[in-house]
């Protein structure tokens, strides 16, 4: 007669640690988000878009327009902090926050905000309102497959296309363990929680170095773009989940890239191990008969910041051949 309550006072005591551990994750992981938020605050304005909430950061006053479309775990800061400011003095910039991450919500609640092409539509007519009607749209890496979806999708609105180290293919779907893990009911419920509560800085730190390699990160990287907030839950989960759905969405936006026809610009890292060359710019290269492929011999992925002359030159000629300067 003892076994019952002995096994019920067991299964009480573990209930009762996990309600602690969870308080605890929630109370920790809300308490470093504030934080985080106060150091890395909105730095632009938002806008409207059929009652979803867009945030962008404008740059330059003239000049050819452009959109600069961040990549995964990425926010406005790093597509502002180098490149922005290179193009500021001749180019009129809007830079966005894809919707999940940085400080533009989700599309719909506790999902992963939609695919590129949905991003991208999001995108456009915040661009339109704003009256960028037909720019440049660049992309980098996710940002290239929702720079892509603009341009397939919607030609009327974009004057050229510069795609940096797009995904733009499917590959196959492979994606990271954590990923992979999220992408789940479980792993999306508890992993982005926790990581949001108890990540160290150097883990945060060490992600970046291994997306830079071969290349180092431009000193003070971390904190000029505010990289952990992309720790906080919702960033994490969304984050994750696109990433974990793209391939799918490239297997049908792809059908549609021979339709494009203006002017596009490629550049891609030769060492990049994040988004490969051959599989994704080269193919986009093979495929459209205008577009040009600069390759960066001993380039990793992150291009943009690594090698920012080389990326304006494109931007350049890319203006030059829509007729824009």
């Amino acid at each position: 007669m003892t076994f019952l309550p002995s096994a019920l006072k067991i299964l009480l005591a573990l209930i009762a640690l996990l309600a602690a551990s969870a308080v605890l994750t929630s109370c920790t992981a809300s308490s470093r988000t504030k934080a985080w938020e106060e150091r890395w605050p909105p730095e632009g304005e938002f806008i409207d878009v059929a009652g979803h909430p867009v945030h962008y950061v404008r740059m330059g006053d003239t000049g050819p327009q452009i959109v600069l479309i961040h990549g995964a775990s990425g926010n406005t800061r790093d597509m502002e902090i180098g490149l922005g400011k290179a193009l500021a003095d001749r180019y009129q910039v809007l830079i966005f926050d894809r919707p999940g991450l940085g400080y533009t919500p989700t599309l719909a609640e506790g999902t992963d905000s939609g695919t590129p092409a949905e991003q991208a539509d999001v995108l456009r007519q915040a661009a339109v309102a704003l009256g960028f009607e037909k720019p440049i749209v660049l992309g980098h890496s996710y940002g290239g497959a929702v720079a892509l979806a603009w341009v397939t999708y919607h030609p009327e609105n974009a004057a050229a296309l510069v795609d940096l180290a797009g995904a733009i293919y499917p590959w196959g779907g492979d994606v990271s363990t954590l990923y992979d893990a999220i992408n789940t009911s479980v792993g999306s419920a508890v992993i982005p929680p926790m990581i949001n509560a108890f990540a160290p800085t150097s883990v945060m730190e060490s992600a970046v170095e291994g997306v830079f390699e071969p290349e180092a990160a431009p000193e003070g990287y971390f904190d000029d773009i505010g990289v952990p907030l992309i720790a906080r839950k919702d960033s994490m989960r969304a984050n994750a989940l696109q990433v974990a759905h793209l391939d799918a969405a490239l297997e049908v936006q792809s059908q549609r890239y021979d339709e494009i026809t203006m002017p596009v610009e490629i550049m891609h890292g030769t060492e990049d191990t994040t988004v490969y060359l051959n599989i994704h710019s080269q193919a986009l290269a093979d495929l459209l008969p205008q577009a040009n492929l600069t390759p960066i011999e001993g380039a990793g992925h992150m291009i943009h910041h690594t090698h920012i002359p080389e990326v304006v030159a494109v931007i350049d000629r890319a203006a030059k051949d829509a007729g824009l300067n």
